[in-house]
């Protein structure tokens, strides 16, 4: 087994193989920053993601499906959580959804925040979309380190 990566990405899915290339292909598009794992996990799914994983070729990329698909109300959770805590390696977890893309110095900035500021459990940061009407893209905020202490009221 290869060494531990800086960042575990942990990516849930259920029965959207098609778009999960795209957040794949986002993933190893990374410039700057290729210290990284992806764990994939199925919420027991039933489509060929599997072999779409294993299509790549590439042994950062890790599939794991669970035998049981989830309660609705679950929203994914417990894949996410397979992946973070039976799958992930890596010191630094980061989440991509499976139908959403990493734009190509996402990683290399994110680790970049986290070098200058050790002392932070958490960073946060906001997404860029692009309007379906007008095709612009609308930028969020940049990457910022989560300076209160943990409190469920701020998180959401």
């Amino acid at each position: 087994m290869r060494a531990a990566p800086k960042v575990s990405i942990v990516t849930s899915t259920y029965n959207r193989s098609a778009v999960l290339r795209r957040a794949i292909d986002s993933v190893r598009a990374q410039r700057g920053f290729d210290d990284w794992e992806m764990c994939i996990v199925g919420d027991c799914t039933p489509d060929d993601t599997e072999a779409v994983v294993a299509s790549y070729g590439d042994p950062r990329l890790r599939f794991y499906n669970l035998p049981v698909k989830s309660p609705p109300v679950a929203h994914g959770a417990i894949a996410k959580n397979h992946g973070v805590f039976q799958m992930a390696r890596a010191p630094y977890i980061a989440y991509l959804d499976d139908d959403d893309e990493y734009l190509p110095d996402f990683l290399r900035t994110m680790m970049g925040e986290a070098a200058k500021h050790p002392s932070q459990p958490v960073f946060y940061c906001r997404c860029q979309y692009r309007d379906k009407k007008t095709g612009r893209r609308i930028f969020g905020n940049p990457f910022q380190p989560w300076l209160h202490r943990w409190s469920r009221k701020k998180l959401l």
